[in-house]
Protein backbone atom coordinates (compact mmCIF):
# COMPACT_ATOMS: atom_id res chain seq x y z
CA UNK A 1 0.00 0.00 0.00
CA UNK A 2 2.78 2.40 0.79
CA UNK A 3 4.33 1.82 -2.07
CA UNK A 4 0.85 3.05 -4.70
CA UNK A 5 0.99 5.99 -2.74
CA UNK A 6 4.47 6.61 -2.79
CA UNK A 7 4.59 5.81 -6.94
CA UNK A 8 1.34 8.21 -7.08
CA UNK A 9 2.83 11.08 -5.27
CA UNK A 10 6.08 11.04 -7.24
CA UNK A 11 3.89 10.60 -10.03
CA UNK A 12 2.31 13.84 -9.10
CA UNK A 13 5.77 15.42 -8.77
CA UNK A 14 7.48 14.36 -11.85
CA UNK A 15 4.22 15.49 -13.86
CA UNK A 16 4.39 18.74 -12.00
CA UNK A 17 8.26 19.28 -12.80
CA UNK A 18 7.72 18.70 -16.15
CA UNK A 19 4.88 21.09 -16.29
CA UNK A 20 6.66 24.11 -14.58
CA UNK A 21 9.67 23.18 -16.65
CA UNK A 22 8.09 23.22 -20.24
CA UNK A 23 6.34 26.77 -19.40
CA UNK A 24 9.50 28.27 -17.80
CA UNK A 25 11.17 27.61 -21.16
CA UNK A 26 8.26 28.99 -23.52
CA UNK A 27 9.20 31.85 -25.35
CA UNK A 28 6.43 34.96 -25.27
CA UNK A 29 6.37 37.27 -28.62
CA UNK A 30 8.00 40.87 -27.81
CA UNK A 31 5.29 43.80 -27.82
CA UNK A 32 6.78 46.94 -29.08
CA UNK A 33 6.74 49.99 -26.82
CA UNK A 34 3.55 51.59 -28.60
CA UNK A 35 1.48 48.92 -28.10
CA UNK A 36 2.48 48.48 -24.30
CA UNK A 37 -0.43 50.44 -21.81
CA UNK A 38 0.92 54.07 -20.32
CA UNK A 39 1.50 53.57 -16.36
CA UNK A 40 1.20 56.20 -13.43
CA UNK A 41 2.69 55.87 -10.19
CA UNK A 42 0.80 57.53 -7.19
CA UNK A 43 2.92 58.05 -4.11
CA UNK A 44 1.16 58.90 -0.95
CA UNK A 45 3.38 61.67 1.06
CA UNK A 46 1.66 63.69 3.14
CA UNK A 47 3.67 65.74 5.50
CA UNK A 48 6.72 63.78 3.92
CA UNK A 49 8.84 66.93 2.22
CA UNK A 50 11.76 66.70 4.20
CA UNK A 51 12.18 62.89 3.39
CA UNK A 52 11.66 62.78 0.15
Amino acid sequence: MFEIVFLIILSIYFIFTAVVIIGASKTFPKLEDDKLPSVSIIVAARNEEKNI
